[in-house]
């Protein structure tokens, strides 16, 4: 009774007494039939547990009370008593996996899903907060609120008339935590979620908002069941906006689901390179001063290149090689994926469309990047095999002396990168074509 009795005078949880007896104490007061009783616990337990310097998580479950504060949540006698309840229950479950267990266990998912939906805001917003945490800690924790049908009052929220940004801001984030892991959740679980994060990037200009729904939608088209929802959803044309953002953290996420999209089948690749603005763009941020978007954007552009000649040719026609040349002297992760983009023409590139390549003097940087100790020998190879073997078919075609593409490999020191890999059958192309035209090259 005497540590209920300091409980009941004292505003501030005391450091320096029992902490478990206090907590029991609190614990009883969450059972109280008062309701000012159970408020100041339900406070006092949510200043606990915010604490920023010793939260006593732990010390709370141990206490007992994570059933009497999911009772309270649900059932709670007045808005603000939920509310307080619901706080204290989110900052357990941003605690270790086994902490989030606890709550988890005690049927919190499901009373948190109930109450995402709940007129006030504040309810709504609390436990949204609560469910992000908990589908934040693992992919069994995500698929367990993905089952218990969290997502859909995450989008109904979405569609609130005039909802609050700090409501937006959290539920986008709740349904990035729905969309992430690995293993990913089950597309037909999250499919629902494409449209409306579209209309969102359509609607909202707040930063935060945009940038996690844009990582939502990146998470989405790793899963080849969205990328088709995400083009007819209107997506291309939005990143085609979005794509002009000063801000590297919004860059990021877009180009990442633009690369995603590139990366599908023909008919999604098609969706990015037919949308001439969408491709400007691309082109214009490999020259961006942060490192992981020019490196982004060159592999979107290789997604692309690795494409059909169409879809070649609107990226040559898009000013992409003299870009693609500059970046193969950028940092290595940019030069590789640069590398990449002129590794990708071999699939399908047209004789003329590698001579664009070669116009643009990528010859003596491929050659270059061949001896780079971090960009794959495979991608340096496969670039020049290809140029090679594009110039072999230019030279019949056009009833050359010889391959035109020769004289700037050689002149670049590419015979010595033949002569270190003499035993590597994948140059043999290239071989055969030095030694038609250069009779000493000992290659």
């Amino acid at each position: 009774m005497e540590v209920l009795a300091v409980f009941l005078k004292l505003p501030e949880f005391d450091e320096s007494r029992d902490v478990g007896k206090q907590l029991l104490a609190l614990r009883g007061l969450l059972l109280d039939t008062d309701e000012d009783r159970q408020l100041m616990a339900a406070e006092k337990f949510r200043q606990v547990l915010s604490s920023e310097n010793n939260p006593r998580v732990q010390e709370v479950i141990d206490a007992g009370a994570v059933p009497c504060l999911v009772e309270l949540a649900g059932s709670g006698p007045s808005t603000q008593v939920q509310h307080e309840a619901l706080w204290a229950l989110t900052n357990i479950a941003a605690g270790s996996a086994d902490q989030t267990a606890a709550v988890v266990d005690e049927g919190a998912v499901e009373l948190l899903v109930g109450k995402v939906s709940a007129e006030n805001l504040d309810l709504a917003e609390q436990a949204a907060w609560g469910l992000g945490n908990i589908a934040g800690d693992n992919e069994q924790f995500r698929d367990r609120v993905l089952e218990a049908g969290g997502l859909a009052p995450m989008l109904e929220s979405l569609g609130r008339e005039d909802p609050p940004v700090a409501l937006l801001r959290t539920v986008v984030w709740v349904i990035t935590n729905l969309c992430r892991g690995n293993p990913p959740p089950d597309a037909a679980a999250v499919l629902p979620a494409v449209q409306p994060l579209v209309n969102i990037l359509g609607t909202v200009t707040d930063q935060a908002v945009v940038q996690d729904a844009c990582w939502s939608l990146s998470y989405l088209c790793q899963l080849d069941e969205c990328i088709e929802p995400t083009i007819r959803a209107g997506f291309v044309a939005r990143a085609s906006e979005l794509l002009g953002h000063s801000s590297p953290s919004t860059l990021e996420p877009v180009l990442k689901t633009i690369g995603a999209i590139a990366a599908g089948g023909e008919a999604q690749t098609w969706a990015v390179a037919s949308d001439k603005p969408c491709l400007g763009r691309l082109v214009f941020l490999t020259c961006h001063q942060e490192r992981v978007i020019r490196q982004q954007a060159c592999l979107v552009l290789s997604n692309i290149m690795a494409g059909t000649c169409d879809q070649i040719q609107a990226v040559v026609a898009a000013g992409a090689l003299p870009q693609l040349v500059k970046a193969l002297d950028d940092e290595p992760k940019v030069a590789r994926e640069a590398v990449r983009a002129f590794a990708s023409l071999e699939e399908s590139a047209l004789p003329e469309q590698f001579e664009a390549a070669v116009d643009a003097c990528c010859i003596a940087p491929l050659v270059k990047m061949a001896a780079h100790p971090n960009v794959p020998w495979e991608l340096s190879g496969r670039a020049l095999t290809g140029i090679m073997r594009a110039g072999s078919k230019l030279k019949a075609d056009r009833g050359l002396g010889g391959n035109p593409f020769v004289r700037p490999f050689v002149e670049a020191g590419g015979v010595q990168i033949l002569e270190d890999r003499e035993d590597d059958a994948s140059l043999d192309i290239v071989r055969a074509e030095v030694r038609a035209v250069v009779a000493d090259a000992a290659v």
